[in-house]
Order: C-alpha cells, then structure tokens, then sequence
C-alpha cells in the first residue's frame, strides 16, 4: 500500500498570503474544498495536484513533501550501496 502524500499546506498558503479560495484557484478549481481537504489531511495529494503546488509556491516537490522525500532518499541510498557492495564483489 503507497503512503499518502500530506505536507503543511496550510503554513505554505499563509506565507504566500493566499486565501483557500485564491489557491484553489491557482490549482485550476472553482470552490476551495479541495483545499480545505488537503488542508485537513481528509485527501491525500495526487501528483499532478503536487505538481501544482510546487509550480504556486514556487518550492520543489521534495522540498513541500520532505518527510515522504527524506524516506525515499535513505532508501535509495541504501540499494544503491547494497548494488554497488554486489558489484564489487562480482570484480
């Protein structure tokens, strides 16, 4: 099962001085309770919508998403050097 994508939305609106209806329509939607709900943590944030969000806060996906960013690194990290320690052996 994929963890849901959840970040501090509501502190990234705030700084950019943006109501959830100001927002909402930056993201391309006619009512703010799509906000509301990624505000609340009642929807989780699709790729596209992250997209969105990097592209009206001007912040990178990994950045809003640091949580979920940092566990993926580590992991890739982790097969990285468990790939190149079977390389080495196979030399």
């Amino acid at each position: 099962m994929s963890e849901k994508l959840f970040f501090h939305l509501r502190g990234y609106r705030k700084r950019a001085a943006l109501s959830q209806q100001e927002l909402a329509e930056l993201l391309g939607y006619s009512t703010d309770a799509i906000v509301s709900r990624y505000e609340n943590r009642v929807r989780s944030v699709t790729l596209e919508n992250a997209l969105r969000f990097e592209a009206a806060f001007q912040t990178p996906v990994s950045e809003l998403f640091s949580d979920q960013y940092a566990k993926v690194e580590l992991s890739v990290i982790n097969r990285a050097r468990v790939m190149h320690a079977a390389i080495e052996c196979e030399l």
